[in-house]
């Protein structure tokens, strides 16, 4: 496991970037979590991830949930979120770090 991550989550539109180690049983560790309290869990049976965080816009908590890629090393998913008092979704995704 690399000491500063070995993936990165981003949400889309939000400016969170998180590094992840994860490890070979699919174990999800985040190094520096900060104020969003991002938490996330994938499932190497299905390729399902799935997780929290806090919103920046309404500091509530947030689920997001994708699928990986395994052909393309990736995953992507949706966020529920809120923007300008509308409940919206936006673009969540997992990547080796590069």
């Amino acid at each position: 496991m690399a000491p500063f991550g070995n993936a990165t989550l981003a949400f889309d539109g939000l400016f969170i970037t998180k590094t992840l180690n994860i490890n070979a049983r699919n174990v999800v560790a985040i190094p520096f979590p900060g104020p969003d309290k991002v938490s996330v869990v994938i499932n190497p049976g299905t390729g399902l991830f799935a997780g929290k965080f806090i919103h920046p816009t309404d500091g509530l908590r947030r689920t997001f949930s994708g699928a990986v890629i395994q052909n393309q090393v990736r995953g992507e998913g949706l966020f529920h979120g809120i923007d300008m008092g509308n409940n919206v979704t936006g673009k969540v995704e997992l990547a080796p770090l590069e």
